[in-house]
């Protein structure tokens, strides 16, 4: 996979149904990518379903990320330009809460209404979540509330070893969570959010706006590429060799 260094190298996947809405940024169908791409610490928003309103994201608009990388709540925090004391919180499946949790009679919390004590042999594994008391705020889900959401963590499980998912909601800094598509690949357009996971079960009206040509994109990375030429311009100057044996190259005090 290639890291996108702002100029020339892009992002590539390897799912043939994935749809490059611009250079590097993807709209992805399977749950094969998704996990991937989480695996190789990107951020991958999941986008499915009725929109989510209030202080939670519970997998329908959510960012989510990898809660086993100790740098996870600094990566995150840049991404989405908020405040580094800000708590983030978690999603587990609900047949590993007690196994992560001290849930003191607490069977499961499926809206996210909890801040729960993380048992003292999980705080290291996922201490990204976890909050200076040692709770986190976390989502339980069962493949009866949220499928896809559920698959995609059962997955991930697979994959890591760790049945919890790092889950914010899917915005900016100061921003309201995004409702449509379109809202979703603004968002992506200007962030480090490169891919956008749409579960394949899910219908998206009116692709063809997001989908470019080669020619669209390459001429959306010539922009790119002449604006980091511009700025590098700007900084270093023109790229004239400067004479150092002549008095014009000091300033005198």
């Amino acid at each position: 996979m290639d890291i996108d260094d702002g100029v020339n190298n892009y992002l590539t996947v390897d799912e043939e149904g994935a749809i490059e809405f611009y250079p590097g940024k993807y709209i992805i169908r399977t749950q094969l990518e998704a996990i991937k791409q989480i695996a190789s610490q990107q951020m991958v928003a999941i986008f499915q379903g009725e929109s989510e309103i209030g202080p939670r994201a519970l997998g329908n608009r959510s960012l989510l990320f990898d809660p086993t990388n100790p740098r996870a709540k600094v990566i995150v925090n840049e991404i989405k330009e908020r405040e580094d004391f800000r708590p983030f919180a978690g999603t587990i499946l609900l047949e590993y809460f007690e196994e992560y949790f001290i849930t003191e009679g607490i069977d499961e919390s499926p809206w996210m209404s909890y801040a729960i004590r993380v048992k003292d042999d999980k705080v290291q594994e996922i201490s990204p979540i976890v909050h200076h008391d040692l709770t986190c705020r976390v989502q339980t889900v069962t493949e009866e509330q949220n499928k896809n959401y559920y698959n995609l963590i059962k997955a991930w499980h697979e994959e890591s070893e760790c049945p919890v998912i790092f889950n914010t909601s899917f915005n900016l800094g100061g921003e309201a969570m995004v409702e449509s598509l379109a809202d979703a690949v603004d968002t992506c357009e200007r962030s480090a959010i490169n891919f956008i996971y749409v579960p394949e079960d899910q219908d998206i009206p009116h692709l063809e706006k997001f989908v470019k040509t080669e020619e669209e994109l390459q001429e959306i990375r010539d922009t790119i590429e002449e604006g980091y030429a511009q700025a590098n311009r700007e900084e270093f100057g023109n790229g004239e060799a400067i004479d150092l044996t002549s008095n014009d190259a000091f300033i005198n005090s």
